[in-house]
């Protein structure tokens, strides 16, 4: 039925996927997998082992829409072994999807702290592929929209891959990135110059250059609180530096983690609100219980 049906007859197929006797089931999603239809309906069945042992070796081989990406992604197997595989699969579909998918996808990923290599390798795959058709086709012939809309969205792909080797701690690799964003030579919206600068201020603490990281946040922490864009991004730049404050402590660095601190408090505008004076003080308490420490 599969080789010679038409769509009526795949409406019925794909009405067996939900069958309750195991083997119609299987044999509906084996079926389905070895035609030439979107894999999308196998995808947000994935959650069942029968369906999902079928659709995994079938996105590996030709899953390329953003819908079967990301159902793929909402349905990690519990099991390592096809947990491995549906690794493989991501990775595999990450250079024949949109880029948008892989960014909403890697935002998705985000929440399982164990995926950092995986959320890396997916970027990196999607990175590639959009610099291969950059070097095998005439990027001059593009309109300077379709031109702008490529460069977006490499440079969307790089601040996000920048952002999971933060996590990692690979600061010299995020900076990196960076530096092939500014590469790109295309203006970055507001919202991913505001990424850029993020990651440009943690990158720089975790190396330990105090100085270039508030170069950069000091146009943020300083400016006119009536100013709400500027206002929100503020609020954001003060996260980051408090957290990396924390970090430096937890990871035995009070001395950075009070110039962090200090310089803070240097360049905020006054007054300083209570709340936040009342996260400095508790950071403050940390690191001089961590000085005090022989």
């Amino acid at each position: 039925l599969g080789r010679v049906g038409n769509d009526a007859d795949f409406r019925q197929i794909r009405r067996w996927l939900d069958h309750e006797v195991d083997a119609v089931k299987e044999a509906a999603a084996r079926t389905w997998a070895a035609s030439d239809r979107t894999l999308w309906p196998l995808a947000e069945r994935s959650g069942d082992p029968v369906i999902q042992a079928i659709v995994i070796p079938a996105a590996t081989q030709r899953g390329m829409n953003i819908e079967t990406f990301l159902a793929l992604i909402d349905h990690r197997p519990k099991s390592e072994q096809f947990a491995v595989a549906w690794g493989r699969a991501l990775v595999a579909m990450a250079p024949r999807v949109d880029p948008e998918a892989l960014v909403i996808g890697d935002q998705r990923l985000m929440k399982h702290e164990d995926l950092t290599d995986l959320r890396l390798q997916i970027l990196s795959a999607g990175i590639e592929r959009i610099l291969q058709n950059q070097s095998s086709s005439d990027v001059a012939e593009l309109t300077g929209f379709e031109r702008q809309i490529h460069s977006l969205q490499l440079m969307d792909l790089l601040l996000a891959r920048a952002e999971v080797r933060l996590v990692s701690g690979d600061w010299r690799a995020a900076l990196a990135d960076l530096d092939r964003v500014m590469r790109v030579k295309v203006d970055l919206v507001i919202s991913q110059q505001h990424r850029f600068d993020l990651i440009a201020i943690h990158a720089r603490i975790l190396g330990g250059e105090l100085d270039e990281a508030f170069l950069r946040a000091g146009r943020y922490i300083t400016v006119d609180p009536a100013s709400r864009p500027d206002q929100v991004m503020r609020g954001r730049v003060v996260d980051l530096l408090l957290n990396c404050a924390n970090h430096c402590v937890a990871t035995k660095k009070p001395d950075r983690a009070g110039q962090i601190v200090s310089r803070l408090r240097a360049r905020l505008p006054r007054p300083v609100p209570m709340d936040l004076e009342t996260r400095m003080l508790a950071v403050e308490g940390l690191i001089k219980a961590a000085s005090a420490v022989p």
